[in-house]
């Protein structure tokens, strides 16, 4: 079996026009670092050992997905699937023990030329952030590129708004939201109350912006982002740099992450050993540090209900865009459970085989994982282990 590469949308200030990432992929070119260069003797190590994978049935995998995945409070997992050549549009598949299916957005009612920015599942329904058209209307444009070709063609170029439409657990279409406009929206979240997390860029003020919203889309607070979390160059420099400065600073913020864990919400920042939020309803915050290993920084959690799972990485590997070997095995990323009060890591996970990437979810004690194999018409595979006492 194989694991799909995964990449991260971001979405350009400037253009709004998504940009593709490999995040990371499989490749022995970088070798195996030695044992002894992972901290392994500070923590406790746990063996895992992932169950083997089962063919879900009912749908075409694919070796592209965006990160991060997702799960259902049924144990479903979201997968995102771009869609080639242009990867603008993207389709969300869901799989489960018992089959998989692609959500339909056609079914979204007054909305065209949509782009998927991000989505968020939540104990009733799964929420989506996307940026569209209420108008049908295509026009000519014509461009001159920077090495002064023209480019014509036809697109959408009527008013675009961010919406948060609601799909239900069953997979059917449920709602749209419409979202104040003035800022770049790049993530939202579901409260347990049903209210939702909105993460933007105010352009006007150059600075990252985090408010709860209610179900109907009206601002109920703004939470304020001081501290670590925007101890981020890119953003300092974007408060009074230049317009490309400033796209860059805008860019930073869309890499931020919500994800599910313990029945709240986490924001963090991906590549980077900066506080974590920890969000609950009403939007009551606590800012957390994280403690990872000596010589890693934090590169993702797992969407967990019992527990806070991280991956860390490796610093400095990946960079200048090389390929960096993902397989649990070459250490250059280590799996923890940190203990949820202090950030501090409770212990490690090690595998001989298989990616701590492939790991999508936990859900009630078991890990969910998913696999693609390596043919030419791909097919998922899930699997569900026990998580090692």
């Amino acid at each position: 079996m194989q694991k799909s590469t995964v990449v991260s949308c971001l979405v350009c200030a400037s253009l709004q026009v998504g940009v593709l990432f490999a995040q990371q992929v499989q490749s022995p070119k970088q070798g195996t670092p030695s044992v002894e260069s992972v901290p392994a003797a500070d923590y406790r190590v746990t063996k895992l050992v992932l169950s083997p994978g089962k063919p879900v049935s009912g749908l075409e995998g694919s070796h592209v997905v965006f990160s991060p995945l997702q799960c259902t409070a049924t144990g479903d997992v979201l997968v995102g699937i771009p869609t080639p050549p242009a990867f603008r549009e993207s389709r969300v598949a869901s799989l489960s023990r018992y089959g998989g299916r692609v959500l339909d957005f056609q079914t979204i009612p007054g909305l065209y030329d949509m782009q998927l920015l991000t989505f968020f599942p939540s104990h009733s329904d799964v929420a989506f952030l996307f940026h569209a058209s209420e108008e049908n209307k295509e026009s000519d444009y014509r461009m001159v590129t920077d090495k002064g070709q023209i480019v014509t063609g036809k697109d959408n170029r009527t008013e675009h708004n961010y919406y948060v439409v609601r799909f239900g657990l069953d997979g059917q279409y449920k709602s749209k939201t419409k979202l104040p406009s003035g800022k770049l929206d790049f993530k939202v979240a579901t409260l347990p109350s049903g209210d939702l997390l909105l993460l933007s860029y105010d352009q006007a003020n150059r600075t990252p912006v985090l408010q709860v919203l209610d179900e109907s889309g009206r601002p109920v607070n703004a939470i304020p982002l001081q501290g670590g979390l925007v101890n981020d160059e890119a953003i300092d420099r974007g408060r009074s740099g230049d317009a490309l400065d400033a796209a860059k600073a805008s860019m930073s913020v869309s890499s931020w992450q919500f994800i599910p864990a313990r029945g709240k919400v986490l924001l963090y920042r991906p590549k980077a050993n900066a506080p974590i939020l920890e969000i609950g309803n009403g939007g009551s915050v606590r800012e957390v540090p994280v403690e990872g290993p000596r010589g890693y920084e934090l590169d993702s959690f797992i969407p967990s209900t019992k527990h806070w799972f991280a991956i860390f990485r490796r610093s400095g590997i990946g960079n200048g865009g090389s390929s960096v070997d993902s397989r649990a095995s070459s250490k250059n990323f280590l799996m923890a459970e940190l203990n949820p009060y202090d950030g501090s890591v409770e212990r490690l996970f090690e595998m001989e085989s298989d990616s701590f990437f492939n790991i999508a979810c936990e859900a009630d004690g078991q890990f969910i994982s998913y696999s693609v194999d390596d043919d030419s018409n791909p097919k998922f595979s899930l699997s569900f282990t026990d998580v090692p006492n």
